[in-house]
């Protein structure tokens, strides 16, 4: 796909104004909770299934062994999120921005992402298998680990991150843009297929390039 076919993902429009200050107390399982902002509090081991945010603002949040499956994010910013193990499976995010997080183990397969940015996020693993991911964009992160196995992407960028371990397997790749990142392994050249890579990255990966075609490498 040539680079001038490429459409990149749509950005956030977020406009969260007038949001009132809570303590989060309210932050409990299948609440619903709209128009507030949050910061300073620790949801370390906190049950958050199936809690729908509407127009939230998280700030300095520390969530360690959170539970976020089936959560519903609707024009959220989290930024400062401190996370070593997070289970948000089965979420859905729409319109969200994190920014300056650390997430150790991510796991949210089955996920639906539409208008999600992650910016100048620290993630050691994140487990996207068979998520769908629309207008989504990694700009300055670094992930040690990024799983899409199975996953159908629509517009993705990566700029300025670095991935040290890509696993793309069977995945739906349309308007995927690798370019711009850092990407030392990629699992399965094959399911490459709808994504731009620069050639300095294919040079780089020409072992399993070579692999995949049944080709030896000689010096």
């Amino acid at each position: 796909m040539a680079r001038d076919d490429l459409r990149p993902p749509l950005e956030p429009d977020l406009r969260l104004d007038d949001l009132e200050a809570a303590d989060g107390a309210a932050l409990v399982a299948r609440a619903d909770v709209a128009g507030v902002s949050v910061s300073g509090v620790d949801l370390a081991d906190r049950d958050l299934t199936g809690i729908q945010l509407s127009e939230v603002a998280l700030a300095d949040v520390r969530a360690d062994g959170a539970v976020l499956r089936a959560a519903v994010l609707s024009e959220v910013t989290i930024e400062r999120l401190d996370a070593p193990v997070l289970d948000a499976a089965r979420s859905r995010w729409r319109t969200v921005v994190v920014s300056d997080s650390r997430v150790g183990s991510l796991a949210a397969f089955d996920a639906d992402l539409d208008v999600v940015r992650f910016e100048r996020c620290r993630i050691g693993f994140a487990n996207l298998r068979g998520a769908a991911l629309t207008d989504v964009a990694l700009v300055d992160c670094t992930i040690d680990e990024l799983d899409v196995s199975g996953a159908t992407i629509a517009r993705l960028a990566v700029p300025g991150s670095s991935i040290r371990a890509l696993s793309v397997r069977d995945a739906t790749l349309a308007h995927v843009d690798l370019s711009g990142a850092e990407l030392d392994d990629v699992d399965d050249i094959a399911s490459l297929r709808g994504a731009t890579l620069a050639s300095d990255q294919l040079v780089a990966l020409r072992g399993r390039v070579a692999a995949a075609l049944g080709l030896r490498l000689v010096d």
